[in-house]
């Protein structure tokens, strides 16, 4: 890695850099270095850290989105700021990246009623919501969560992008045959079926049930 940092001061200062109206200024570089303090999260210190890491909630408000979404994994990684994750999935004027962001922060829990309020969410309310929570039980349990995903992907996804979470199933490396097994004699709603095929001719990434 770029940066390998360990000790609870050294954290204490990265997390200072990347909040504190001193530290770093560029976006590039905060994207580098919430990437690296991701990398290195370790739940098992949040309580001596809590405070300075609890900062980092700040960063969900950042007018770039992507450190926005590392803000939100980084948060859950290690274990602090959950409420704040929930508030943000459910705010309907965030983007559908920082929204999905929170819900694989809240997956990240050690504490199950995040992933209990995920079940919940993908259960009720908006589809954009519910997609969003979706992307986080399956990074938390595919197994359990497969079912729940295609049974969703029969309803009309309104404005909702089924994409991202096809995306999360694939990238486990049982996803995509965990995926085919689960369509078998499923009939998916017709705009799921377009939207993720347009994706599909443009990667060539699904499998061939999704990509009609």
């Amino acid at each position: 890695d770029l940066i390998r940092l360990g000790t609870e001061k050294e954290i204490g200062k990265l997390v200072g850099a990347l909040t504190e109206d001193e530290g770093i200024q560029s976006t590039l570089a905060a994207i580098v270095l919430l990437e690296s303090l991701e990398k290195m999260a370790d739940p098992g210190r949040s309580r001596s850290l809590g405070r300075k890491l609890d900062s980092l909630k700040v960063l969900l408000g950042s007018e770039n989105e992507e450190v926005a979404v590392l803000a939100a994994r980084n948060l859950g990684a290690w274990n602090v700021a959950g409420n704040d994750l929930v508030a943000v999935l459910q705010d309907e004027s965030r983007s559908g990246a920082i929204r999905r962001g929170a819900a694989v922060g809240l997956s990240g829990f050690r504490n199950t009623r995040y992933r209990d309020t995920l079940t919940q969410l993908s259960h009720k309310g908006d589809t954009e919501t519910r997609y969003a929570a979706m992307t986080g039980l399956v990074h938390s349990d595919l197994d359990a969560s497969i079912g729940t995903v295609v049974q969703l992907m029969t309803e009309d996804p309104g404005k909702a992008d089924p994409v991202p979470v096809v995306l999360a199933i694939l990238s486990d490396r049982k996803g995509r045959h965990m995926l085919i097994g689960a369509l078998e004699g499923v009939e998916l709603h017709p705009n799921v079926i377009a939207k993720v095929g347009e994706f599909h001719r443009a990667s060539g990434l699904l499998p061939p049930k999704l990509a009609k």
